[in-house]
């Protein structure tokens, strides 16, 4: 069963600062790359400005999928 999961950034938790908020994106795009190359994530997008997006995860039971986006 593929799970499709929508996100949106929380702009008040992220860094203010230019250079740490850029180290934080680019730590978690190194994750979703990690998980596309291992196929728990088949399809990931992000809309142009960066704060709105979404996964196509599969390969996971719905329980341990949402355990998962909660932690």
């Amino acid at each position: 069963m593929m799970y499709l999961m929508l996100w949106e950034a929380n702009e008040s938790a992220l860094p203010s600062d230019p250079d740490e908020a850029r180290k934080l994106n680019q730590s978690m795009r190194e994750v979703v790359k990690k998980n596309i190359e291992n196929g728990t994530i088949k399809m990931w997008g992000i809309s142009p400005e960066g704060q709105h997006g979404f996964v196509i995860r599969g390969e996971e039971d719905g329980k341990t999928l949402l355990a998962g986006s909660l932690s």
